[in-house]
């Protein structure tokens, strides 16, 4: 549909669910598996589970039926690749892979100058 008005498309792909957006949590065979074990789930210093995401810590572990989440990323990103492979280049223009609902909120430090940023009141 894109292709044919012309459109070009920039995917993005995200690795988490949202608590901001209603009806996008993580797909159900992994809030299972969080349902299970609660500790796959990114906690923060004050020991609260966030249902958005998996923590880092289990990236090589087989938590997910078996599976490591870093297996079930590479699955769907070859997929994606494999649906869409006519469209990468003209219709599909670009791709982002978002890792966390806040990660926008995070400053971007410049790869040329690695202090963080200063926020200065005025």
């Amino acid at each position: 549909m894109a292709r044919a008005a012309g459109l070009r498309v920039r995917a993005t792909l995200c690795l988490h669910g949202s608590h901001r957006r209603p009806g996008v949590p993580l797909p159900e065979w992994v809030a299972r598996a969080a349902a299970a074990d609660p500790d796959i789930l990114f906690t923060d210093r004050y020991g609260r589970h966030h249902e958005e995401y998996l923590s880092f810590a289990v990236d090589e572990l087989p938590v997910l039926g078996g599976r490591k989440p870093v297996e079930a990323f590479e699955d769907f990103f070859r997929s994606f690749r494999s649906a869409f492979a006519d469209f990468f280049g003209s219709t599909i223009t670009g791709i982002t892979v978002s890792l966390g609902p806040t990660a926008s909120s995070v400053p971007v430090v410049p790869a040329s100058d690695r202090r963080p940023p200063v926020h200065r009141r005025r």
